[in-house]
């Protein structure tokens, strides 16, 4: 596990940090090396754990109506997890998290990748058939009904017998499903796309003098570089 997403009502963020600052917790980097569109406070974590715990304030903070974090949590369940009370997200909600988790995020979104995590766990919520048709009509009024079609499209394709209902999508979508598909296949360790991120990246450095900023910013901070090169080294090794 990579991380664990936590909501948290916004007012309370803090008092979360400081109670997980209490048991060892720190943030890993400054707030300066965040994305301008980032949903969460800097991760948190400590030396003993392989992963860390991001708090996030909102979910989809461009389309909060799709995901609006304060209905999440009014909609949510009440559970308790040996000993610890937490709230469960309804099955519409974790769908729209998925979604718009990955279309906002500008990786994915640019080089033309997915996650198959994301989409398994689409594939086994859409065993609700409810929560889909809310998620085709949220998706609808937030102008995300295209991006949600080619996810249902790839969870039906992958993993039919978990889809309880697959969308059958229009033309453009079942097509934006066949290309990441085939290109999936094509680039399997995923290099050829992260060379086309990398080209799209440096043109939004150069044409955003903000954007040229932070990156200036970060590349002054020996930390900074150290995980770039660690990330950059682990993607290009890993197959």
């Amino acid at each position: 596990m990579r991380d664990l997403d936590l909501l948290v009502p916004r007012e309370r963020a803090f008092d979360v940090v400081a109670r997980l600052a209490s048991i060892g917790y720190s943030f890993t980097m400054e707030p300066r090396e965040l994305p301008v569109r980032h949903r969460h406070l800097p991760p948190l974590g400590r030396d003993s754990d392989g992963a860390v715990v991001e708090i996030h304030t909102e979910l989809v903070p461009a389309r909060p109506v799709f995901c609006d974090a304060e209905n999440v949590l009014a909609r949510s369940r009440l559970i308790d997890l040996e000993g610890a009370r937490v709230r469960v997200p309804e099955a519409v909600d974790q769908l729209a998290h998925l979604i718009g988790h990955d279309r906002f995020d500008d990786h994915l979104y640019l080089s033309g990748t997915f996650l198959l995590r994301s989409v398994f766990e689409t594939a086994l919520l859409c065993r609700d058939e409810n929560a889909v048709e809310q998620l085709l009509a949220r998706a609808a009024t937030a102008g995300l009904a295209r991006w949600t079609g080619v996810q249902l499209g790839l969870a039906a394709r992958l993993f039919p017998e978990y889809v309880a209902r697959p969308s059958g999508g229009d033309l453009f979508e079942r097509l934006q499903v066949h290309a990441l598909m085939a290109m999936e296949r094509f680039d399997a360790n995923g290099r050829l796309r992260l060379f086309v991120w990398f080209g799209l990246r440096l043109g939004q450095v150069l044409r955003s003098s903000t954007e040229r900023a932070r990156v200036a910013s970060n590349m002054r901070s020996p930390d900074y570089r150290w995980r770039s090169v660690e990330r950059l080294r682990s993607r290009w090794t890993s197959d």
